[in-house]
């Protein structure tokens, strides 16, 4: 043979001479046509008819199936090529030959688990190997994989003929691994050395795709790149259920990644319903992708006074199948983070990203005087009560610009307003007499009240000018009198 020690190599022509002889081994003048065949399937033009010419034919012939019991390189279930000639009134012959790979060749394989080599079966890059991915080795069906699942490899360095090269020419080579997966970490294997021409490894994928992602070998030896292959489909389902995911408006569910989605919240006006659409409430895995579950779960939230404040519905495989109504009352510009939880399954509590609520459209003035607290988005407003106050002193009585759920509403145009009692024998003083509120909502106003009231003055504020909305009333402010410090005479 070709090579430095007698064997044939895979893929390179062969000249064979088939002798018609006699017991002796003397050429007969002979023109019968014999019949050449090896017992490898995928040799070329095997079997052939061969015409004898004066007892004698040359021909060309290629082998390709790598057979040998050389060390480090023993091919199953064969290790030699058997080739026979066949005519009709000759005895037959058989010649044992051994094939090498090609080592000059420079290629790759990649088997995922369930794949099998097939040395010879065609030419590289397709075929050279039988089965398919499959995510469980066991007994039954094909199955995929799923998400984070151990995926075992082979790469394999191989020749045009998907023989193994145990010792590429330009020594072994380092191997990388890349995935068109968009949420691993490429490289999968950022190097690693064959043994004997194949490396065995395991990798993972995130992210849910039934149609399947593929993996890519490359590998470098001594300066020489090899000749790059791509996997089969892998085809990958969601992992088992850990979490639920709630999306809020504005934000899409990205399965795979770290966060699961991608996204800013949409800003929503408080007291204002709005849905979280379809498909906002999931079932999802450890990578975030989605499973298909059914079962109960509950969304409820941060905001005290938005409603409703539980809610119970089902996933229908795995997300909510119809839109789910919210409304938050309280803007954020006072109470933050507006956040929405889902709990079920049997899984721990999951929060929404944290919702951006603006106050609504300004309607009226809200009064706070000294022992009330604003309390946004509730019924009242405020808490608490005015603290009495002696005839005479001064309190500072605050007046907010707030939307129908006593929001502070900010904006740069503000009204001027005023204060006044609604009782016109309270007798007060007012310093200034009015103010135009900031741009953040609020203002303050001094007051003090001559006048003593056991039942209490109640303080308006409204506004002046032409920038109008309706008047805010305070809770009574019980005024008391003085410690006594002078006589009136009344004539």
């Amino acid at each position: 043979g070709p090579a430095p020690d007698s064997h044939f190599i895979s893929g390179q022509p062969v000249q064979i001479r088939i002798d018609a002889t006699d017991s002796w081994g003397n050429i007969i003048n002979d023109e019968s046509t014999v019949t050449f065949r090896t017992d490898d399937d995928y040799d070329a033009n095997d079997p052939r008819s061969v015409p004898l010419t004066a007892g004698t034919s040359i021909f060309t012939h290629i082998f390709i199936t790598e057979r040998t019991a050389d060390l480090n390189e023993v091919t199953t279930p064969r290790n030699v090529t058997s080739s026979t000639a066949t005519c009709t009134g000759f005895a037959s012959q058989s010649v044992a030959v051994v094939v090498d790979d090609d080592n000059t060749v420079r290629n790759l394989q990649i088997l995922v688990q369930g794949e099998n080599p097939l040395p010879g079966s065609s030419v590289w890059p397709n075929g050279g190997k039988t089965g398919q991915p499959d995510g469980n080795l066991g007994t039954g069906p094909i199955e995929n994989f799923y998400a984070g699942q151990n995926i075992e490899l082979k790469i394999r360095a191989v020749d045009n003929f998907f023989n193994l090269v145990e010792f590429p020419s330009v020594g072994g080579p380092t191997v990388q691994l890349w995935s068109d997966d968009p949420f691993v970490a490429n490289p999968l294997v950022p190097g690693a050395g064959m043994a004997n021409g194949v490396l065995t490894t395991t990798v993972q994928l995130k992210t849910k795709n039934t149609d399947g992602w593929v993996i890519t070998a490359t590998a470098v030896a001594g300066g020489y790149g090899f000749n790059n292959q791509t996997s089969a489909l892998i085809k990958i389902e969601a992992g088992a259920l850990t979490r639920l995911q709630i999306l809020a408006p504005g934000e899409t569910a990205v399965p795979g990644s770290s966060t699961g989605k991608m996204g800013t919240p949409t800003a929503q006006k408080a007291g204002v319903q709005f849905n979280l659409p379809n498909k906002s409430v999931r079932a999802v895995d450890s990578y975030y992708n989605e499973v298909n579950t059914n079962g109960n779960v509950t969304v409820t939230m941060r905001d005290p006074f938005g409603s409703p404040q539980s809610q119970t519905f089902a996933l229908s495989a795995g997300e909510n199948a119809t839109p789910i109504p919210i409304t938050l009352m309280i803007s954020t510009d006072s109470f933050s983070p507006q956040e929405l939880y889902v709990e079920g399954l049997g899984l721990s509590k999951s929060t929404s990203t944290a919702i951006p609520v603006n106050p609504d459209t300004a309607v009226k003035l809200q009064v706070l005087l000294p022992g009330e607290t604003a309390v946004p988005g509730s019924n009242t407003g405020r808490t608490g009560s005015p603290t009495q106050v002696p005839a005479g002193s001064t309190i500072t009585a605050i007046i907010n610009l707030v939307d129908a759920n006593f929001n502070r509403v900010p904006q740069l145009t503000q009204p001027a307003v005023t204060l006044k009692t609604t009782d016109p024998y309270s007798f007060y003083t007012l310093n200034p007499s009015q103010i135009t509120l900031g741009n953040n909502g609020t203002g303050t106003m001094q007051m003090a009240f001559q006048r003593m009231n056991a039942a209490g003055w109640t303080v308006e504020a409204s506004t002046v000018g032409l920038l109008s909305v309706s008047p805010g009333y305070s809770q009574p402010i019980v005024v008391i009198a003085t410690t006594t410090d002078r006589l009136q005479l009344i004539l």
